[in-house]
């Protein structure tokens, strides 16, 4: 009786895979900033296709300005930052065309990065494409991917 005053429990927030590739658990990418978690937990993909994909809805934080990197604010406050590649920082933005910018909102599953592979593949770059929780102390979670071969829309991490 009265179970419509009754809260309704909220799903679980699940994080989908932003990119096509290979999964890379973060301690196996080869660098250590990211195998070490100096800048947090996360997960990582190499990437095999030339887009990067919104993992959840979100606002814009920050575009690096060599565009190697997007930083993302779920509105319960996870920081999130998607680093695409290893060394990329020193293509000061060749080969990258940003979708969108600060500021933004965005939707899960939307276009957010275009890389051109083939100024990848000239100067010799994997695209290991770590996704980090900056702030995953105060927001917990477990990766929930089911295969290495990652499609873009795959479930990929689950908050607590």
């Amino acid at each position: 009786m009265f179970n419509f005053l009754k809260k309704k429990k909220s799903d679980k927030k699940i994080l989908v895979s932003y990119a096509k590739g290979k999964f890379i658990p973060i301690t196996a990418v080869p660098d250590p900033i990211f195998s070490e978690k100096m800048m947090g937990d996360g997960v990582a993909i190499l990437i095999a296709g030339d887009t990067i994909y919104a993992p959840c809805d979100a606002k814009v934080a920050m575009v690096a300005t060599t565009y190697h990197a997007v930083g993302l604010n779920l509105v319960d406050g996870t920081e999130l930052l998607i680093h695409i590649g290893l060394e990329t920082v020193n293509l000061n933005g060749k080969g990258f065309t940003p979708l969108v910018k600060a500021n933004d909102e965005i939707k899960k599953g939307e276009p957010i990065m275009k890389i051109d592979l083939n100024v990848m593949k000239e100067n010799n770059l994997e695209l290991y494409t770590p996704l980090v929780v900056l702030n995953q102390d105060s927001h917990p979670f477990k990766d929930i991917h089911k295969q290495d071969d990652i499609e873009v829309g795959d479930e990929l991490i689950q908050f607590n």
